[in-house]
């Protein structure tokens, strides 16, 4: 899904979307850092939501994720600046502000390599192997296929037979 496509890269507020989506869909906010559209419509379309979503509210507008981001950061600033302008429980506050920024920001650095790193190797092995019908004229060992002539019926196995574990006797 994240695969390279050649699309036009996904603006800020664009990636927020989806990024949104997926929170609400999994309980987890990927980075998503070089998402493109094309990659953002395959991402919308998996979870059934409609891709104008991105082109809603002007997402794709340059002008408005300059102002989104200038004025997140001016706000950030601003408080920051207040909170420690107030003695001692300021300072700490202010402290604490820093330490939650570097670790969200050193997470987020280590969420997008992993997410770059499997998007760019490719699987170990062919999921297809998995999926694929028995060739023509192939048997199926009888234990597979429940064959009770072959020593097993079908049914879950005896729980008295299972093997157990040092203290459990």
């Amino acid at each position: 899904m994240l695969a390279p496509d050649g699309t036009a890269p996904a603006l800020r507020n664009q990636r927020q979307y989806v990024r949104n989506i997926v929170l609400y869909a999994m309980g987890t906010k990927p980075s998503l850092k070089h998402l493109t559209i094309g990659q953002a419509d395959k991402i919308l379309r998996a979870y059934q939501v409609d891709p104008a979503g991105l082109w809603a509210n002007r997402r794709g507008e340059p002008g408005k994720n300059r102002l989104t981001l200038f004025t997140t950061w001016s706000f950030g600033i601003l408080a920051f600046l207040v909170l420690c302008l107030i003695p001692v429980l300021g300072w700490i506050g202010a402290a604490v502000w820093i330490v939650v920024f570097v670790v969200k920001m050193v997470n987020r650095s280590k969420r997008q390599t992993y997410e770059d790193m499997l998007a760019s190797t490719p699987p170990p092995f062919p999921a297809q192997q998995y999926f694929q019908e028995p060739a023509a004229g192939s048997q199926a060992p009888a234990e597979m296929l429940g064959d009770p002539a072959a020593g097993h019926d079908g049914s879950e196995p005896d729980p008295s037979t299972w093997p157990v574990g040092p203290g459990e006797r």
